[in-house]
């Protein structure tokens, strides 16, 4: 059975992901119902919130992808 959502990873401008050097880092995000994780991968940044999920962008890309421009 094929997925409906997957996983996807975000481009975030002024990045160069691919051999960056905090790549595979997670940053913690605290929620209601526990806790959401973003990563940096050679693709971009990925969450596992439900906005991720759902609408493919999310506050804790943005937020990471901000500190690491910043």
């Amino acid at each position: 059975m094929k997925r409906r959502y997957t996983r996807k990873a975000i481009e975030y401008p002024g990045i160069n992901f691919k051999g960056h050097m905090y790549a595979g880092t997670v940053w913690p995000f605290p929620a209601k119902d526990g806790e959401y994780s973003v990563t940096l991968t050679e693709k971009g940044l990925t969450c596992d919130c439900y906005g991720m999920i759902f609408h493919g962008k999310c506050r804790h890309v943005r937020d990471v992808g901000e500190r690491l421009v910043g």
